[in-house]
């Protein structure tokens, strides 16, 4: 049983020496990481990964629901504006790997891309940064999107309204207390 033992031990330790030398022979590609200057925005930071087959893009507003001044839920409907508007069109939908969020302190957007569409991708992401105009209809259809979201996220979740009652008790009034998701009643006034 000792023999056994050794002799497994040691065609352990022989297959990770193989794995190690094997794996040392090819060149250890790292991604590199630039910041690049932007005028327009804080941080532009370029990750380049050689071994990634596909692009992936963020825009990130640092600005979420505790910036925002009004009625609960405002900053995520306007995140769902903004998307949808941008990249709800024909032409857009070839970037359907795609999606956006919105929590207490950020805002972002994202892509999945083809390293040829990275252009046209930037261009569509920096849309997101012009000043909002929306069709009043197009504004109450989205309005409906956030309610359906609001009851498939939080009226099908009992625990939802005892995690708001601890962030509260937690935060008071703070803008960290507020519901990202907002409230029905108050989304249907927006």
């Amino acid at each position: 049983m000792r023999n056994l033992l050794i002799l497994i031990s040691v065609l352990i330790f022989f297959g990770i020496l193989f794995f190690v030398i094997l794996n040392r022979s090819q060149p250890l590609k790292t991604p590199q990481v630039q910041t690049i200057e932007s005028a327009a925005f804080q941080n532009v930071v370029f990750v380049q990964d050689f071994e990634a087959s596909s692009v992936y893009i963020y825009l990130v507003f640092p600005f979420g629901e505790a910036n925002n001044p009004f009625d609960e839920g405002l900053a995520h409907y306007v995140e769902h504006l903004a998307w949808t508007s941008t990249f709800g069109s024909d032409e857009a939908k070839k970037h359907r790997h795609s999606n956006a969020w919105t929590n207490h302190l950020s805002t972002g957007y994202w892509q999945v891309i083809n390293a040829h569409d990275l252009e046209s991708a930037l261009q569509g992401l920096l849309k997101l940064s012009e000043p909002l105009s929306v069709d009043p209809k197009f504004a109450l259809e989205e309005r409906n999107i956030i309610q359906r979201e609001y009851d498939y996220r939080v009226a099908e979740r009992p625990i939802y309204n005892a995690l708001l009652d601890m962030r509260r008790a937690l935060y008071g009034n703070g803008t960290l207390a507020k519901s990202v998701i907002g409230d029905p009643e108050e989304n249907c006034t927006i």
